[in-house]
């Protein structure tokens, strides 16, 4: 089974492959697990250094995807290619980390998930503003983390 699907900004997709027991518990539950309580499973993040080359060259080959986020950031006013990638940009899937404008997340339609995952990508967006992760967590560690921080505000 395959868990904690990411995607970077090139389009690879990065996931943990986990054995499943065959017959212990139902199908459905193991798919949740990724969202119930379980040891904290993380992939570690790489910064691709070459990055801002591939946005480049994507750009000058007219690629119908880089040039509709180019033209989102040229009505703002910037431009791609003055961002800096100092950074790891891996994302959960369906969320690509250079659309989200004023905290505003673009909503795509994927896979089979109906339920509404944008507190999942509020999560993972508000700890990705503020800290400098080495590595990718479930999305309950999220949760978890945004509950802890919002218990000690008060």
């Amino acid at each position: 089974m395959k868990t904690l699907i990411h995607e970077d900004l090139r389009g690879k997709i990065i996931y943990l492959q986990e054995e499943i027991p065959f017959g212990q518990l139902r199908l459905i539950e193991q798919l949740r697990l990724p969202f119930l309580s379980q040891k904290l499973l993380t992939i570690p993040l790489i910064v691709d250094l070459k990055l801002a080359e591939f946005i480049r060259r994507q750009l000058y080959y007219c690629s119908p995807k880089w040039l509709k986020l180019q033209e989102k950031y040229y009505q703002r006013g910037e431009n791609l290619l003055n961002l800096t990638f100092e950074r790891s940009f891996i994302a959960p899937l369906g969320l690509n980390l250079l659309e989200v404008f004023d905290d505003e997340i673009p909503l795509h339609k994927f896979t089979q998930i109906k339920q509404n995952i944008n507190l999942y990508y509020e999560n993972f967006l508000i700890n990705f503003q503020k800290n400098s992760f080495k590595a990718v967590y479930p999305p309950r560690f999220y949760a978890i983390m945004k509950k802890q921080k919002k218990d000690m505000n008060e």
